[in-house]
This record gives C-alpha cells, sequence and structure tokens, in this order.
C-alpha cells in the first residue's frame, strides 16, 4: 500500500469521526429540564431555606405550570429575576415569559436555576427561581462562650450573617429563642425562656456582604440552649443552636439569724436565718454558713424559701 493511499484513508476516517461525534448528541438521552426540577425540589425540601442551583437547559417553546409540581403536601411558584433574559411579571416581550404559576422559554437557553422550599402549616412552600441565584442569608458565625460567670462578665451572643446569593437581601429578621435545660426523671427536658428570647430586624444586605450583630442575653443560673434562625424577605433562612452554661447570676447576701427559741410543737430549739436575693434556699444555706464562721457548718439546714432556712440546733442553744 503506497503512501498517498494511507493519507486518503486517514482522512476518511477522521472525516468519518467528524461526522459520527456531529451526530452522537441526537442519540444520546437528553437531559429533561422537567425532571431535573422535580429533583431539586424533592432536594430543597431536605436542605430547607437553602436553594439547590443548577445550570439547565431549556428547550424553544417549552412552558411550565406550577401545578405539574404540586404534590398534595407541596406548593411551587415560579420567579424569573434576570432583566436581561425575563420578561416583567406576566408581560409578553419575547424573552423569558412568567408569573408565578406559569413560565415560558420562548428560546433555547441554558440558565440557572434554584428551588428553596420553606414550611408552614404543614405544608412546603417552594419557589423555582430562574435567571439569578436569589438572594440567600446564612451564618457566618454565631458563637457564645460556652461557660459564662455573670459575676465577672456579660452573656453576649456575637452573630455574623452573609447575604451570600447574586440579588440584595431588603429585609431580614434575626430570632432568637433560648430554653433552659434540667434533668428529670432520668431524662434531659427544656423549657422556653421568654424573658431572654427576642427577635431583631435585620437592615438591607447587598449581595456577598455580611453584616454584624452582637446580641446581649439575660440568664440566671442553669443550662440554656439558644436556638438561633436569621431569615430574610425572598432570602430563605439559615438556623443554628448554642449550649451555653451559667454561674454567678444570683446576688445571694446573708442577712441575720434570730435568736434560738423552742419549737412547741416538737420541742427543738431552732432557728431561722434570713437572706436577700436568693434564688435557691440552697444558696442561702451557703451564704448562712459562710458568714456565721463556721457555726451550722456539720448542720443540715430546713429550706423554708428562697430566702429564708432554718436550723434545729442543740437544747443548750435555747437554755
Amino acid at each position: 500500500m503506497d503512501v498517498f493511499r494511507i493519507v486518503i484513508i486517514a482522512i476518511a476516517a477522521i472525516a468519518l469521526l467528524w461526522v459520527l461525534l456531529a451526530l452522537l448528541p441526537q442519540f444520546l438521552p437528553k437531559e429533561d429540564a422537567f425532571a431535573l426540577l422535580e429533583n431539586n425540589l424533592s432536594g430543597a425540601k431536605i436542605t430547607l431555606g437553602k436553594p439547590i442551583l443548577q445550570d439547565i437547559s431549556f428547550a424553544q417553546n417549552v412552558s411550565f405550570s406550577g401545578k405539574s409540581f404540586d404534590e398534595r403536601n407541596t406548593s411551587v411558584a415560579f420567579e424569573c429575576n434576570d432583566a436581561q433574559v425575563c420578561c416583567s411579571e406576566g408581560d409578553r416581550c419575547g424573552r423569558i415569559e412568567w408569573d408565578s404559576r406559569h413560565i415560558l422559554f420562548n428560546s433555547q437557553r441554558t440558565i440557572k436555576t434554584a428551588a428553596r422550599c420553606s414550611v408552614k402549616n404543614d405544608l412546603f412552600e417552594c419557589k423555582i427561581f430562574f435567571g439569578k441565584a436569589p438572594a440567600q442569608i446564612i451564618f457566618k458565625k454565631a458563637t457564645i462562650k460556652p461557660e459564662i460567670d455573670l459575676s465577672k462578665e456579660p452573656a453576649v451572643l456575637n452573630i455574623e450573617v452573609q447575604n451570600s446569593g447574586s440579588m440584595e437581601m431588603l429585609s431580614g429578621n434575626l430570632e432568637i429563642t433560648v430554653f433552659q435545660k434540667y434533668f428529670e426523671n432520668g431524662l434531659w427536658k427544656k423549657s422556653s425562656v421568654e424573658y431572654s428570647s427576642k427577635i431583631l430586624p435585620l437592615k438591607s444586605l447587598p449581595a456577598g456582604e455580611t453584616a454584624s450583630v452582637q446580641v446581649p442575653l439575660e440568664f440566671t443560673d442553669g443550662t440554656f440552649e439558644i436556638n438561633a434562625v436569621v431569615s430574610g424577605e425572598n432570602s430563605g433562612f439559615d438556623k443554628n443552636v448554642l449550649a451555653v452554661t451559667v454561674s454567678g447570676s444570683e446576688k445571694c447576701l446573708a442577712d441575720y439569724c434570730e435568736a434560738p427559741q423552742i419549737d412547741v410543737s416538737t420541742g427543738e430549739c431552732k432557728t431561722a436565718c434570713r437572706c436577700t436575693g436568693c434564688m435557691f434556699g440552697s444558696s442561702c444555706e451557703e451564704k448562712t454558713k459562710f458568714a456565721n464562721a463556721g457555726e451550722f457548718d456539720s448542720l443540715s439546714a430546713n429550706i423554708l424559701g428562697s430566702n429564708i432556712i432554718e436550723f434545729v440546733l442543740g437544747s443548750e442553744k435555747c437554755s
């Protein structure tokens, strides 16, 4: 076989390869835009408050209805947020035409989509964004010292949030809910602490920008759980849970002990000791023993209240 024939065969093989590569996409399975959006909605129901982002190709004249994505416990709305490729809502302009429940692609295009869901009254309320990544508020930082002695320092929650999306967040809220944890019947339980819970407004936040806030919190002694939720108008939400153990909140002082007297019902010699600012009778007992230079150290107090306790003394103290 001469060299010329080998060159001809090689050229023909290359040409055939190019033809096959050109035809191959027609035989490969195409991406189903509806199936991709449906799959992203399923993911958004798991990652509540945060978007599932994906670039998806849409064919010319393809359209979707929110009703097609709705389920028994799910409602789906649309928003096209890029003015370069979207008409205004409800308008016909030859670009992507849409309203909250319908969308039509007038030309073939690949576009960024974002599916995001929340739950309200046991219903998933979801939205699919077309064009740009929507505004998205997230925690960059949420910290508090794990152990705080209030007699030495205040309790302060340090928060830093960020708009990680491509659109401006117009307004938002930071909601702080505090629970006190306690051990009962072999189980850890918790109850809401209303005086320490609060909702703080957040100002507008441009795309990519961060904002910081320090939140003073009121505590008594104990172990607490702090639930922080940041949310924004059309900007999703994010959650954070922190734990803190607090001491030093009491301003417990021992006042005085009454003169010992015989209890006529029991015949015992007793003295009542009074305190101020104590939350627990055990704190009053501790302060009283310390203030009386060990006089009552060997005795156990009868707790009559948070600021009054009683000691049973030897009979000679009443003689």
